[in-house]
């Protein structure tokens, strides 16, 4: 781990923080079902305002699949829905990750497996298709949460998770990933399981690798269209290249950072920089979506 984000989740670690931070506040975003938030990533951070583009869990068609959230400060986010380019909008859609080194190129995934590689004009705030692929092998009955491309040494690492519920382990894959001609090479997998919360839970509901290639988690439980909800932040170990692999080496004791109650958070992202850290979002169901800051 390094700079700021080093610095906060080591304060967090010695000091047994288990809790959100004292005095930062959920934001409603938008408090209707069909706008829950299943996946966020970064488009900008300047000053006291932040820009994410968020993808929704709709099936239907005519249901919206993105959304730009702006948050400012003390003030209510604003959401602008963004219309999706074509005929075949992802179903289901749950995870949303930039492409290093591509600006504004994003890959946003859907629960069944299929990705989608698209451009977003911060002017028109319109998005382009440019290609439509599938993860690789996938398992009978696979539900994937959590999509994340992160640079290691060189290497373009994807890394996705089968959500897992209950006694049924979530299943981490990691590959790496040529956006040229959008293959997975090396895969490989593992299993991962949380201690918290008890009921109801998915081990991953999403996953973000961090700049050092540190594997962050955030686990939810999901007991009905009204909640309860409970949601815990945790480390779940990390990845390094060797030998032109990407090796996984997963923490023997699963880390509690943070845990939240009364929200469904289904999305992670890190925003770096003066004033960043990382942003939540929820996907409450009936309660709508809503997102939560450590800077804010």
């Amino acid at each position: 781990m390094g700079s700021w984000l080093q610095i906060f989740l080591t304060s967090l670690l010695i000091l047994g923080t288990q809790h959100p931070i004292v005095g930062q506040e959920w934001k409603l975003v938008k408090g209707t079902m069909l706008c829950g938030i299943g996946g966020i990533a970064l488009i900008s951070h300047t000053g006291k305002q932040t820009q994410y583009i968020a993808v929704h869990d709709a099936k239907q068609p005519g249901e919206r699949r993105l959304a730009i959230i702006t948050d400012e400060t003390g003030k209510t986010p604003i959401y602008e829905s963004i219309a999706w380019p074509d005929s075949n909008p992802p179903i289901d859609a749950e995870a949303i990750s930039a492409i290093p080194g591509m600006e504004n190129d994003f890959v946003v995934m859907a629960s069944g497996g299929k990705l989608f590689h698209m451009i977003f004009d911060p002017q028109s705030k319109t998005v382009r298709v440019i290609h439509t692929f599938f993860l690789p092998s996938i398992p009978p009955g696979s539900n994937f949460e959590g999509f994340s491309l992160r640079n290691i040494n060189g290497i373009l690492l994807a890394v996705w998770a089968h959500r897992g519920q209950g006694a049924e382990p979530a299943r981490l894959f990691w590959s790496i990933f040529d956006p040229s001609n959008y293959t997975f090479t090396s895969i490989r997998s593992d299993t991962l399981m949380v201690p918290w919360p008890k009921k109801g839970v998915r081990h991953v509901a999403d996953l973000k690798v961090g700049p050092l290639g540190v594997l962050y988690i955030v686990a939810s439980s999901d007991l009905g269209n009204n909640g309860p909800f409970e949601s815990a932040f945790y480390v779940a170990g990390d990845f390094r290249a060797w030998n032109k692999e990407i090796l996984f080496r997963k923490n023997h004791v699963m880390y509690r950072i943070m845990q939240f109650y009364d929200h469904k958070i289904e999305a992670i992202e890190f925003v770096p920089g003066p004033g960043g850290g990382i942003v939540f979002g929820s996907d409450d169901e009936n309660l709508g979506g809503s997102i939560y800051s450590t800077w804010q």
